[in-house]
Order: C-alpha cells, then structure tokens, then sequence
C-alpha cells in the first residue's frame, strides 16, 4: 500500500489549521497504520483507557470531523461555513479511507442529529479539557487524528 503524499497530507492539515482557530486541534497523519485504537490514542497524545472510544462508520466519522472543524465545543463559535468544513473533512479523510479503515470516537458530543434520548451529548473524556471529542482513524496505510479540545 502507498504512503500518503506527503504535500496531500500538508495541505489537508494547513486547511485544517487555518479555519479551526479556536480551542486546541490536533490534526495530524502518521504514514503507517496502527492496529489499535489504545496505539493510535498514545500516538497522538489521548488517553487510551478503556472504554473510551466507539467504533463508528465512515459517515458518522465525516460527520462528527465537520461539525468540529464548523463550530467549537463550548459555545458554538462558528469557524466556517458546514459546506467548507465539510470539504475540508473529505480531504482529511480521504488520506486514510479505505475497505478495512476503521474510525473511532468517544461519545455523542460531536454528532449533528439528537443522539439516542438515554445518553444526551455524553462523552468519555479522552483528554483532560472540559470538552473534547473527534474521530481516530485507522487505515491500512496511514493512521490520522481529528481532534477538538475546548474550555468553558
């Protein structure tokens, strides 16, 4: 499997960076894949204890990376348009996504639509900000992170 191309990978995170000014983002892309959620969290420096993370589909993973990258986590700073955000979510994954890539995140906090009524905007805490969340991807060929800390 190819590496991702390194000016690809520069290009999707600089866009990344340039709109999402607010709280801490960590948006990077590591050239090799990892195999577990727990490597992939310590890679990139979010806690890896269990039961932290859910396994979710690549819709609901572009999902949750545009409403990150759209507004903040506090108080719904607007950073860019959903429409830009989201291309710029595409490009990131884009890097990662394949048939066996697999995506994680750690709870409903991210989500557009009302999560299930039993669990609100919950989320397992993976760093030690107020409010994070974001999505882990796990690819054959690269390992990335969207992730969105935020303070009230």
């Amino acid at each position: 499997m190819n590496k991702p191309d390194p000016n690809a990978v520069n290009a999707a995170i600089a866009a990344i960076l340039a709109v999402r000014t607010g709280g801490l983002v960590t948006c990077a892309v590591l050239d090799y894949p990892l195999q577990t959620i727990g490597e992939s969290a310590r890679a990139f420096e979010l806690l890896d204890g269990p039961g932290i993370y859910d396994p979710i589909s690549v819709e609901r993973a572009l999902d949750i990376m545009t409403n990150v990258i759209h507004k903040g986590l506090a108080y719904n700073v607007e950073y860019t348009t959903r429409a830009h955000a989201q291309a710029l979510a595409e490009n990131l994954l884009a890097l990662v996504h394949g048939p066996r890539a697999a995506y994680f995140t750690n709870g409903y906090l991210g989500w557009t639509e009302e999560p299930p009524v039993r669990y609100g905007r919950s989320w397992s805490p993976a760093t030690y900000s107020t409010f994070d969340t974001g999505v882990l991807m796990l690819g054959t060929r690269a390992t990335a992170c969207l992730w969105v800390e935020d303070e009230d």
